[in-house]
């Protein structure tokens, strides 16, 4: 059985701050995100994990910089001075050790020099989680000479861990919900306008960074359910959505929800069609099947559900147009009429209600449809 997770009132909260945020930036926001950070599925990692890391991209980051400037030299010193303080021999894997010598043999061009050099920003989240930098920015890039003075400043690895006060979970995690909805932002928006707010490379190895910090991955969400709560208005429920579903923006006015699959062959609209008495469900259900046939929709098949967890019935309807076929639900929910429209399987015989009824969309929409609640 598939667990599903749920959201804590502090997950809560901080989703909400984080969602003003980025209002008061006007920054592109989804409302309700699914791949995201929270309290259950994250443990901050040890203070000598994070040292360890931010010390090698520190050696990376300042050698490919040392190179970009042509100066071998600094990064033998370089190495010396850390390895002396930091003993940083016993940190660095084979694969790190090969990268540093690759970059000393100028095995790497200037763009991949500079991509090594992002690795700053990586030092830099490291230093804040750690408490010995008060900031981290997504638009500028960090100042390396304030990292370079809190690395070389302590004797050896004892005081530099002595010197640490980690951050609370909920300030690490605040940070990063924060910086994954700025990484959602530049994969839905034209760069140009986050360009003048963001910095797309910065957030991407923050992103990467908080991962390391918080132990999380997003693969951990694998065959996980999430419980949403929808509360907007008038209108109010919690449903159950696998992972592999992510929210997306509706262009219909009146739509309120849309999802859709990572592979975009699942899709699923919700629609609020308005507050209406129960007894007038029936005769708004068949208005709506009326305007759909009138759109050029063949009406298929009309049947009543049941589910245990609604007051009211369920009624499904199937139409088809063209090539292809929709499964629509009208569901009286918080006083309202509430619309799900899904695509049916291009290959599947929409008139065929037993093989339709076990495909994989109409299985994915049960699934949704039989975990709605009424909110209190």
């Amino acid at each position: 059985m598939e667990e599903t997770l749920e959201l804590d009132i502090v997950d809560k909260l901080r989703i909400t701050n984080n969602i003003n945020e980025l209002k008061e930036e006007n920054i592109p926001y989804l409302e309700y995100m699914v791949r995201i950070p929270i309290n259950s599925l994250t443990e901050i990692r040890e203070e000598e994990e994070i040292i360890n890391k931010l010390l090698v991209d520190y050696v990376i980051a300042s050698s490919a910089k040392f190179m970009l400037n042509s100066s071998i030299f600094s990064v033998g010193k370089l190495l010396d001075d850390i390895n002396k303080k930091y003993n940083i021999d016993n940190i660095f894997t084979l694969e790190n050790k090969a990268l540093i010598v690759n970059i000393l043999n100028k095995l790497y061009s200037q763009s991949e020099l500079e991509e090594f050099c992002l690795k700053f920003e990586s030092v830099n989240v490291c230093l804040w989680a750690l408490g010995l930098v008060k900031k981290i920015d997504s638009k500028n890039k960090c100042n390396i000479e304030e990292i370079d003075k809190i690395i070389l400043k302590y004797k050896n690895y004892d005081s530099l861990v002595k010197a640490t006060k980690m951050r609370s979970k909920e300030e690490i995690l605040t940070k990063f919900d924060l910086i994954t909805r700025y990484y959602w932002a530049f994969r839905k928006v034209n760069d140009e306008e986050l360009a003048s707010k963001l910095s797309e490379d910065i957030v991407d190895i923050q992103c990467e960074t908080f991962e390391f910090i918080t132990s999380f991955s997003y693969d951990s969400l694998s065959n996980k359910n999430i419980k949403i709560d929808y509360d907007k208005n008038d209108v109010k429920f919690s449903f159950e959505i696998p992972s592999y579903l992510s929210f997306d923006t509706v262009s219909n006015k009146k739509g309120i929800l849309a999802l859709s699959s990572n592979d975009n062959t699942s899709k699923i609209v919700i629609t609020d069609l308005g507050a209406i008495k129960i007894s007038d469900f029936n005769d708004k259900v068949n208005k709506y099947i009326k305007l759909l046939i009138k759109n050029g929709f063949t009406f298929i098949e009309k049947y009543d559900m049941q589910s245990s967890f609604l007051k009211e019935k369920i009624v499904r309807i199937i139409v088809k147009k063209s090539n292809y076929a929709l499964n629509i639900y009208f569901v009286y929910i918080s006083n309202h009429l509430i619309r799900f429209d899904s695509l049916i399987e291009s290959y599947i015989d929409s008139s065929n209600y037993y093989e339709n009824i076990n495909s994989k969309n109409t299985n994915l929409d049960f699934n949704i449809l039989f975990s709605l609640r009424e909110v209190e």
